[in-house]
């Protein structure tokens, strides 16, 4: 190999020849303009005869003759390409001007990553997305067409077909590409200068479209379609400071552009309508927006503006409205404020409103966007794109005001449904009678069902003790000729800790002093059944996953004497019943 000039241009020997890998891309940087003369030139990639560093790579190159090349960019094995003019066997320590990277959510059997541009000024422009499945690579996502040559590729294809497109071809004199996707549009409209922001978009989606090679995503054509249809490029000599965009992302989520001092004229309407259309369709279409077609775009657009109707809004106070009584004035005009503030309208409107809650009157003033703010454009299978005529853009505009029409007169029944005085009584009752029952069952988990007894000093024994129960069972288990002495099996070592809590049956004490017990099948596990009356038990804590087969007992009170005792060493086991 012999280096020809400073320039980066080499001459492959016979050996360099035998030894190298060299690939033609076919295709890889199209004429910049279909105008343009120039003669053909052939780019590609070359390896393995040209110094590299140690861990290996390859050089993006250009073609002159048969031996003859220019070194255009350095391609390392790990998905980084730096731009140079000469071969070198020492890694480049700097910035590299296109990068490969993987995203972190990766699917089974395939590697998903972006394709980013690094810009001289530090910033890096997301430019596309690849795929990577069985070592083969696919490009896609991306303002530029690769046509043909977009999938099934090879590493060194893949990057050395990316740097000539993002980062050679624009060096040329191409423009350079935007972001892929509409995410791009999102984050300029995010900054302090809207104006500029619009005029950016509308500039790289014509300068696209006027490229051979580029072809931008259909919303994007629409958006910038619609801002120029709006009026854009009226408001030439304003400043970006006069306005003011703002995304009201705690209301109604969309755009709202005004104007710092007096009211907003109608050209300011017509943009924020042409931005809200924007993000109310590729809200619908969802990550699939960036590969939505022209025709999805206009019925998606037709459609917004036919169902507004079909809202229904969450019906809050405004987070920052003082506290009124309910069912007043201002909680009335605060509750139907809030649900107008949330509606998501492609057009604006200006409404003002007036209401006599004790005589149930309600009346509204609204301000529709007339014919005008209707688009111009329509959508026909047959042809594609017309212009509307001046009769169709009136009857829509007609329908969008009786749509809005509806939804206020929706919101006010919505409103009345729960601010009048009868709703509240009923959201009253409902309340007391949820509380009553969780109080109800509360109280039975608790044991307030049975009455308590205080026995004084016999209650406080130790833990074995307390969990003694007597053989007996109540009066009407001996009626039924049961047998009087539980089975009491071995305690099990994964036994529930036990505390004093409530009364397995509910028991009331006659005023004769015999014993009423009544099993309580309906809160008490399933096969629970009644107690040892006349001895009141208790039962031990309920765990969250109760027994199905076994509840846990233990007395309050247990007999007295030597017998007593006895019984109650050879009975130290909590009583199980089946």
């Amino acid at each position: 190999m012999r280096q020809l000039d400073e320039e980066g241009r080499y001459r492959l020997g016979a050996a360099d020849l035998l030894t190298s890998k060299r690939c033609v891309l076919e295709g890889a940087v199209p004429p910049i303009a279909i105008t343009q003369e120039e003669p053909v030139r052939s780019y590609g990639w070359v390896s393995k005869g040209l110094p590299t560093p140690a861990t290996g790579g390859l050089y993006v190159v250009e073609f002159f003759g048969k031996s003859d090349i220019a070194i255009l960019a350095y391609i390392d094995p790990f998905g980084r390409v730096f731009s140079t003019s000469e071969a070198s066997a020492v890694p480049p320590a700097r910035t590299p001007d296109l990068t490969f990277a993987r995203v972190p959510q990766q699917a089974a059997g395939e590697e998903l990553g972006c394709v980013y541009v690094h810009e001289s000024d530090g910033s890096k422009k997301d430019v596309a997305q690849y795929r990577c499945a069985s070592g083969r690579y696919a490009l896609f996502d991306s303002w530029y067409d690769f046509g043909p040559y977009d999938m099934n590729l090879t590493y060194e294809d893949a990057m050395a077909r990316a740097y000539l497109a993002f980062v050679l071809r624009p060096s040329l004199g191409a423009p350079s590409v935007p972001e892929r996707g509409i995410g791009g549009v999102f984050e300029r409209l995010k900054g302090d200068k809207p104006l500029t922001a619009m005029r950016s978009i509308v500039e790289d989606a014509r300068c696209a479209e006027d490229d051979p090679v580029c072809k931008p995503p259909a919303l994007v054509s629409c958006l910038a379609h619609w801002l120029t249809e709006a009026g854009l490029d009226k408001l030439a000599g304003v400043k970006d400071e006069a306005l003011r965009l703002v995304r009201t992302v705690r209301y109604a989520n969309t755009y709202y552009l005004g104007v710092e001092d007096g009211e907003a004229p109608i050209t300011l309407w017509a943009i924020e309508a042409a931005l809200n259309r924007f993000l109310l369709v590729s809200e619908a279409f969802g990550d699939r927006a960036s590969m939505a077609t022209e025709a999805d775009c206009a019925r998606w657009d037709a459609y917004l503006l036919e169902t507004v109707a079909a809202q229904r809004p969450v019906m809050d106070g405004p987070a920052d409205a003082p506290a009124a009584e309910r069912a007043g004035e201002w909680s009335v005009r605060c509750a139907i404020g809030a649900m107008l503030e949330r509606l998501r309208l492609p057009v604006r409107l200006d409404a003002s409103m007036r209401f006599d809650v004790e005589a149930g009157a309600a009346a509204f003033d609204l301000k529709v966007p007339g014919a005008s703010l209707m688009p111009s454009w329509a959508w026909r299978e047959e042809s594609g794109w017309v212009q509307a005529s001046e009769r169709d853009r009136d009857a829509q505009a007609h329908r969008y005001a009786l749509h809005l029409g509806l939804v206020h007169s929706t919101l006010r029944l919505e409103s009345d449904a729960s601010t009048s005085w009868r709703g509240r009584a009923r959201t009253r009752r409902r309340a007391r009678a949820t509380k009553v029952r969780e109080s109800f069952r509360a109280s039975r988990l608790r044991g307030r069902s049975c009455r308590r007894r205080s026995l004084g000093k016999r209650t406080r024994r130790s833990d074995a003790s307390r969990m003694r129960a007597p053989a007996t069972r109540c009066r009407r288990m001996r009626r039924a000729g049961r047998s009087s002495m539980w089975r009491r099996p071995k305690r099990s070592r994964t036994s529930t800790p036990f505390r004093r809590t409530s009364c397995v049956c509910r028991c009331r004490k006659w005023s004769t002093g015999r014993w009423r017990t009544t099993c309580a099948s309906s809160w008490a596990p399933s096969d629970a059944r009644t107690c040892a009356s006349p001895f009141m038990l208790r039962v031990a804590a309920w765990p969250k996953a109760l027994p199905t087969r076994s509840c846990a007992l233990r007395a309050r009170r247990t007999p007295s004497g030597s017998f007593a005792r006895r019984r109650r060493r050879r009975q130290s086991r909590t009583t199980t019943v089946r």
